[in-house]
């Protein structure tokens, strides 16, 4: 498909709009955004031309690649409208052209496009009394193109042209009993145009069909009238006329009032596409598009995946791990790995591996990786000291570079908790500097007790922290934290993954906290605090009592909440701001035989 930039030698204003998930909204939301484009078309002088439009987009998924149809929404306008675009909060780029499609040949009812496709138009002629908002697009279902030229017709104007109109039904009220009503009708906007409550428009709609040959145009052109007989609404090919359809939209006019106009609102789709940035991660069970998602669309940058065991919950972040590293090929990539799940992986996705059982000396002194009144705090919590000896520990911090400073300035109670961290075996792990790679999983497979672990794994995202906090901004930074609900088992460490959960966005940290236990995500403030400053959240299958303390904790619909219960594996909801998917995650055959736990997918 070709572009150009001016039709008829007039210059053309191009917007390519960003869509909502206008078809999953509430009807108070829906209503705020049909408010929105009435905002719009109300504000124009001139004529518009609304494209919807669907294109092919070769996707590279894992391993695999796909070719979808995606769907595109552009206003074409003879003058600019940036400015009642952002007056509307509506996301948009300037595009420099519009779409053309290239016609070798008009025929009598049907067009030959260069490429050897064929191509055929109608335009609507009449609708019943009521449609449903965005119904236009609807037709988007069945058709390749959807144009809507709205011309608004000056107010005095539209008064003589109703006034006419309700003259001529005036006359047949006596003896057509229904033409009655269409004289109320016609009064009520007579009534609101005087009093200048809305806006009348000229309005044309035209479709196009395309397909490679004639049988599959017929095919096409069969299932397209089935579908708008069901509505009620007729179209016609307009014989001769095929080439001014498809390339300026001319088509039967209609009038349309302001609130009418809300069959046209064209800025939907239930599919979350955000290209050119975004990373294929699977399909929309609804609509079977491709689920494409840009972190940096987000408010934050952080990502909450909570799933019961054996619903997928590895397969999906490490598939989103792959995808992101594959997408931003300079990030800087971190796991923190309790279980070591990530070594298996860490080859096929090129990252270090430090097992912190089996090294020593990997740097993780509290002193080397935080402030000393933070470090105060987490040495008081590793090694259980009372209130007594955690304010002995504040009182000394200062001035302090490891913990062995520590020791040699407090009383001896005081050093009684400490001696295990400068004598024992911790103390192989904590001393030295070792060096963290750009892409590093720090894995505590072989590590035993809960405490002992969410030691380590403090010390080891402090450690990474610190990295994160030497690099550029500007490059991505991945942070994977793998069965994050055993860090909550220290008040400090729960407070430093709330600071990375407000803070990650500052230093373009795409941060990703990973549980299979709900309740505490839900029930502990921490947990609450990084659920609450999750922009996007992933919730896969849960058991029945779960389910119901994410819908509470989570104002999940009862749809929802139910859907929790019976997704199948590798299936999601995937919320969002703008967006409530049910998606299923689709790596690849080579990411899934690396990815799985289940012999079955080896």
């Amino acid at each position: 498909m070709n572009l150009q930039k001016k039709t008829n030698q007039k210059l053309e204003f191009v917007y390519e709009i960003k869509p909502t998930n206008f078809s999953t909204l509430p009807d108070d939301k829906k209503i705020v955004a049909l408010g929105r484009f009435f905002n719009i078309i109300s504000s124009i002088q001139k004529p518009v031309r609304i494209l919807m439009i669907k294109e092919p987009l070769t996707l590279e998924m894992g391993t695999d690649m796909r070719t979808l149809q995606i769907p595109r929404t552009y206003l074409v306008s003879e003058e600019p409208l940036e400015q009642f675009l952002q007056q509307t909060g509506l996301e948009y780029s300037v595009a420099t052209n519009k779409p053309k499609w290239d016609i070798q040949e008009e025929r009598l009812s049907f067009l030959k496009l260069k490429d050897g496709s064929l191509a055929k138009c109608y335009t609507l002629y009449g609708i019943p009394a009521t449609l449903s908002a965005a119904w236009a697009h609807q037709l988007l279902a069945y058709v390749d193109l959807v144009s809507i030229r709205m011309r608004p017709i000056e107010n005095h104007r539209a008064i003589s042209s109703i006034n006419r109109i309700v003259g001529l039904i005036t006359a047949s009220t006596a003896k057509n009993p229904a033409a009655h009503y269409k004289y109320e009708k016609g009064m009520d906007l007579l009534q609101a145009l005087a009093r200048q409550e809305t806006r009348l428009f000229k309005c044309s709609l035209v479709i196009m069909i395309r397909a490679q040959h004639s049988f599959a145009l017929k095919l096409a052109d069969k299932n397209f009238k089935n579908a708008t007989r069901s509505t009620l609404s007729s179209f016609e090919a307009t014989p001769t006329m095929q080439m001014g359809m498809l390339e300026n939209g001319i088509g039967k006019q209609l009038y349309f009032e302001l609130g009418s106009c809300a069959i046209f609102y064209p800025f939907v789709s239930a599919d979350m596409i955000e290209i050119p940035n975004g990373v294929a991660l699977g399909i929309n069970m609804n609509t079977l598009a491709p689920v494409i998602f840009d972190y940096s669309q987000r408010d934050n940058y952080n990502i909450l995946l909570l799933a019961t065991s054996g619903a997928g919950k590895s397969v999906t972040a490490k598939t989103i791990l792959a995808r992101l590293i594959k997408k931003y090929p300079t990030s800087h990539v971190f796991v923190v790995d309790p279980n070591g799940e990530y070594e298996i992986v860490a080859d096929f996705l090129q990252i270090q591996v430090i097992r912190a059982t089996e090294e020593k000396e990997l740097g993780l002194d509290p002193f080397n990786l935080f402030k000393p009144d933070d470090a105060a705090e987490i040495i008081g919590d590793i090694s259980k000291a009372d209130n007594v000896v955690r304010k002995e520990f504040r009182a000394k911090a200062q001035g302090c570079k490891s913990i062995i400073d520590l020791y040699e300035k407090v009383d001896k109670l005081a050093q009684s908790y400490l001696k295990d961290l400068v004598t024992g075996s911790l103390h192989e792990v904590l001393s030295g500097e070792s060096k963290l790679e750009d892409r590093a999983v720090i894995s505590l497979r072989g590590t035993s007790g809960e405490e002992r672990i969410s030691m380590l794994l403090l010390l080891a995202l402090g450690k990474i922290w610190k990295k994160i906090n030497s690099l550029p901004v500007a490059v991505p930074k991945i942070l994977l934290i793998d069965e994050g609900w055993m860090l909550f088992n220290m008040s400090s460490a729960g407070k430093f993954l709330d600071m990375i959960a407000r803070m990650g966005r500052k230093f373009n940290v795409i941060f990703i906290f990973i549980t299979q236990r709900p309740e505490d995500v839900i029930e502990n403030q921490y947990g609450r605090a990084i659920a609450e400053n999750a922009a996007t959240k992933i919730f896969l299958q849960n058991t029945e009592q779960a389910s119901e303390k994410i819908k509470k904790a989570m104002d999940l619909s009862e749809q929802e909440a139910d859907m929790l219960k019976t997704l199948s594996r590798g299936q999601c909801l995937f919320l969002t701001k703008d967006y409530r998917l049910r998606v299923q995650i689709t790596p690849s055959d080579d990411e899934l035989k690396v990815f799985s736990t289940t012999p079955m997918d080896k």
